[in-house]
């Protein structure tokens, strides 16, 4: 049966009053829209349209889109009952319309009624309100908008990996940049990507990271490193981190999705460094001092082979136990039978908290003698410190050795110069006494020659300054007792002595506190003060001699200035050796840590020397050993 045949078996008045009961209570938004000539007029809003849209039937029936609603949605409205009488049958559309109700997203379906002359008389319309959905697709969009943006901002190959079928589902087009292949073709690899690119060596660890992936929880994540080939065969260091994706009806996962890194730079870094770090260990194991290097909490992170060696000589700890262990604690474990280890873990301590930067230091360990420097330094805004330590056991028994030889051959010097002197004074003197008398004889003798009395008379003068000569160096050579009288009231004599024999105008400032010098530093002082004045007396024609010593902390300063000529100036303007006293002094200076100097210009010349009052192990670059 026909639909017309079905209608014609019911009245009109039934059809009628079936419209109008479903007109009136539909959950659909309805509304009959009168077209005529030039205008289209609202006939009748059902109350479901009444209630989404905040229409009013008294407010907008008999009346047109213009006169009842804005502009804008009366412009709109409008166009599309246009096109549906245009049109000749139903149409459909979207729309978003601002109305009483506020604005939403309608899905509108506009459906031409005829009259018997088949003239468009009426618009039925029905609407829809697709507000929630719209908004889920626009935020839909929006999250496949941003996911797109991010993918192809990220610096990684994203992808989708298949468990089951062992290829990729998905895959970023950053995989060109890096590998040089494009999503495409790895995709049409299917199967055979990971073992057509992998690199052969990391195919059995990329085979357990996939197989860990199977038992994988929905939160966990698991990391895999290897190498996989360019499309210009090389190779190229990537970092795959993969979660869940999806599951399969057992639970099973069969589906991940990764993000895999390109770490090529930091494994070429990381390469570099190892290769630093072996030469850094390598030159270290090359040196003959005993080198370790401690963080700020005083744990050793790095030794040398020379101080594996001597910690497992004196038993300090086992050869596994070096890195990591804690030095100071090795040292206090050592205290008892080794006092300097205590010393040394406090200065260490010290040094690592910032107290100090350096130190250096001497000690005994198992009979043997060691010289042991430590330096702070900063890495990274991390504190360190560098300690180095040497067996300078025979190094300091043959120092001993030759400064006692030093020291016996000084002495020999003084007892050769003690004898010249009193050679001079006893002997010299003595017959230069008898020349002068026999020239005064003879002068008596011969009383009316003046040519004779003339020649007389400058012997005699010569004679007198030949006395006088002797008698200076004889008391330079043959000075007052050190041993008996110290250093201040020694050197007191002895320039007093040397001005009344020479004439010089002498000023002489000695600090009492020279004697609480080392024996050895005293006799150097005086030594030095012997031959700077001798090169007064024979070089300098001067008349007026200043010596000044001073104690000035931990160090004794001297300082011995003339008016006289200076020092002579070579041609290529140094000054020459004056014989072997001074650069002898200034050697045994050196040789306690301290220096000399000579300066001078046509005012005088000036000898300066500074040196430690109690030298130890290790003044002056280390020759002071004993």
């Amino acid at each position: 049966m026909t639909a017309p045949q079905r209608r014609a078996q019911f009245s009109d008045t039934l059809l009628k009053q079936a419209g109008e009961v479903w007109f009136e209570h539909s959950d659909e938004s309805l509304f009959i829209i009168a077209v005529e000539p030039d205008r289209f007029v609202f006939e009748l809003l059902n109350p479901a349209h009444e209630r989404r849209t905040g229409l009013k039937n008294t407010k907008v029936s008999g009346k047109t889109p213009h006169e009842c609603l804005p502009q804008v949605v009366a412009d709109a409205v409008t166009e599309h009952y246009r096109s549906c009488v245009e049109a000749g049958t139903a149409i459909r559309y979207y729309e978003t319309l601002d109305l009483p109700a506020g604005a939403k997203h309608w899905h509108t379906v506009l459906t031409p009624v005829r009259d018997e002359s088949g003239r468009i008389y009426r618009i039925l319309g029905s609407c829809r309100d697709v507000t929630l959905e719209q908004e889920a697709l626009r935020r839909e969009e929006e999250s496949r908008s941003l996911i797109q943006h991010m993918t192809e901002a990220s610096p990684d190959i994203l992808y989708v990996h298949d468990l089951v079928a062992h290829r990729n589902v998905f895959i970023t087009g950053r995989v060109r940049e890096i590998l040089g292949w494009s999503p495409d073709e790895i995709i049409s690899m299917g199967g055979e990507v990971l073992g057509t690119l992998i690199q052969p060596e990391d195919r059995p660890a990329v085979s357990d990271h996939l197989a860990r992936l199977r038992d994988l929880t929905d939160h966990a994540f698991a990391e895999v490193e290897y190498r996989m080939r360019r499309s210009d065969g090389s190779y190229v260091w990537l970092r795959s981190r993969e979660g869940v994706f999806q599951r399969g009806a057992d639970g099973s996962v069969i589906q991940v999705f990764g993000a895999a890194t390109c770490i090529q730079l930091y494994k070429d870094s990381q390469a570099k460094l190892i290769s630093a770090k072996g030469l850094l260990q390598a030159t270290l194991d090359s040196l003959t001092a005993m080198i370790l290097i401690l963080d700020e909490s005083g744990k050793i992170i790095a030794v040398n082979e020379a101080w594996r060696q001597f910690a497992e000589q004196n038993c300090l700890t086992s050869r596994g136990d070096l890195i990591g262990a804690s030095y100071t604690t090795i040292l206090q474990i050592n205290a008892e039978p080794e006092p300097d280890a205590a010393t040394i873990a406090e200065e260490i301590t010290a040094l690592l908290a910032g107290s100090r930067s350096d130190f250096a230091m001497p000690y005994m360990c198992w009979g043997r003698r060691f010289l042991l420097r430590a330096n702070r330094f900063e890495h990274e805004g991390a504190v360190h410190a560098v300690v180095a330590q040497e067996d300078v056991t025979e190094l300091a028994s043959v120092r001993q050795e030759l400064d006692a030889t030093a020291e016996r051959l000084l002495r020999s010097q003084e007892e050769e110069r003690r004898r010249i002197g009193a050679e001079l004074h006893d002997s010299t003197t003595q017959h230069l006494a008898a020349a002068g008398l026999g020239v005064a004889q003879i002068q008596l003798l011969v009383p009316n020659n003046p040519d004779l009395a003339a020649v007389l008379e400058r012997t005699t003068a010569a004679l007198t300054e030949a006395q006088r000569e002797i008698r200076a160096f004889s008391y330079l050579l043959f000075p007052p007792s050190l041993d008996r009288d110290g250093l201040a009231s020694t050197l007191r004599h002895f320039v007093q002595g040397f001005a009344r024999r020479t004439g010089l105008n002498l000023d002489c400032n000695i600090d009492d506190a020279v004697d609480g010098a080392a024996p050895p530093v005293q006799r150097t002082i005086l030594r030095v003060v012997q031959e700077a004045l001798t090169n007064v007396h024979r070089h300098a024609r001067a008349t007026q001699v200043s010596v000044t010593i001073q104690v000035d902390g931990l160090n004794l300063k001297l300082r011995i200035a003339d008016n006289g000529v200076g020092l002579p100036v070579t041609q290529d303007d140094s000054f020459p050796e004056l014989g072997v006293g001074i650069p002898g002094m200034r050697s045994r200076v050196r040789q306690f840590g301290g220096k000399l100097s000579l300066t001078g210009s046509r005012q005088g010349t000036t000898v300066r020397a500074s040196i430690p009052l109690h030298p130890t192990i290790g003044e002056g670059g280390g020759d002071a050993l004993s």
